[in-house]
């Protein structure tokens, strides 16, 4: 391996992706609790790409459009509640 080679390989930075699977419904609450508890561990702001399907769209949409006011905001568990998770709960109890 050549010396550039070696500085190319020093220098990448891994990528963390998490996906969200379907299951309908509950498949969002489950995901809504492990990205909660992942921006309680300062992990989700780590997080590069989401990968979704079906009831995982569901929150994976809501994270996305909320994403840049939550790193505003701290990027914290306190933050995630606030502007995710319990938006999230009204609208489900307005249901």
């Amino acid at each position: 391996m050549s010396r550039d080679n070696r500085n190319d390989v020093e220098a990448w930075k891994p990528r963390i992706a998490v996906a969200m699977s379907g299951g309908g419904f509950r498949a969002s609450l489950f995901h809504l609790g492990v990205l909660r508890r992942l921006a309680e561990l300062g992990w989700l702001k780590r997080v590069d790409a989401l990968s979704t399907v079906s009831g995982g769209s569901i929150i994976g949409a809501l994270v996305a459009i909320n994403w840049q006011r939550w790193i505003d905001e701290g990027a914290d568990g306190p933050a995630f509640e606030r502007l995710i998770l319990n938006p999230f709960v009204q609208l489900l109890q307005c249901s």
